[in-house]
């Protein structure tokens, strides 16, 4: 008995994450809009070097590459500016996360955080009156991924396991 030509799998599996990471980029787009005042060209990266460029909003940073292994799509990688992920763990300027709160601190070299120093920074007088922070963690990248990747690992699941009934089907028993 002849084996069926079962190469179609591969194709249909590159579809099926192509698909999946076009519709992960516009949905993480979609979460970024509500950034609407972030960054527009005002920071410049890579100063003195040759790859010197300015910084992008968060919206138009967003891209995706998909990396292939024998034609075979194995993984799925984005791209966004690095303050996308600042604003989704709410850290910078002196803010730190710490056991997964956004404290007022800074890193030293050897890794330890430390309260942070007092600068000629201004602080408003609702933060001294109340206590308040104002940076807090704006979740916008990790609940786009952990609602879809579920639809991604079930297209997988099915692809794969029709191209092993496909060629299970094929062999002489």
């Amino acid at each position: 008995m002849e084996s069926k030509d079962n190469t179609n799998w591969v194709q249909e599996q590159n579809t099926a994450v192509k698909g999946w990471a076009n519709m992960v980029t516009r949905k993480l787009k979609s979460s970024a809009l509500q950034f609407k005042h972030g960054k527009s060209g005002m920071v410049q990266r890579g100063s003195g070097t040759k790859y010197q460029r300015n910084e992008d909003k968060l919206i138009n940073s967003i891209g995706r590459k998909i990396y292939m292994a024998s034609g075979l799509a194995e993984g799925i990688g984005f791209k966004i500016e690095r303050h996308g992920v600042f604003v989704h763990k709410g850290v910078g300027r002196g803010y730190i996360m710490e056991g997964g709160v956004v404290i007022r601190g800074y890193k030293t070299d050897s890794g330890l955080k430390k309260q942070a120093k007092k600068s000629n920074r201004s602080v408003s007088s609702k933060q001294k009156t109340t206590g308040t922070m104002n940076r807090h963690p704006a979740p916008w990248f990790n609940p786009v991924i952990e609602n879809t990747v579920p639809e991604l690992a079930d297209k997988i699941a099915v692809i794969n396991a029709d191209a092993v009934i496909n060629e299970l089907h094929a062999k002489i028993k």
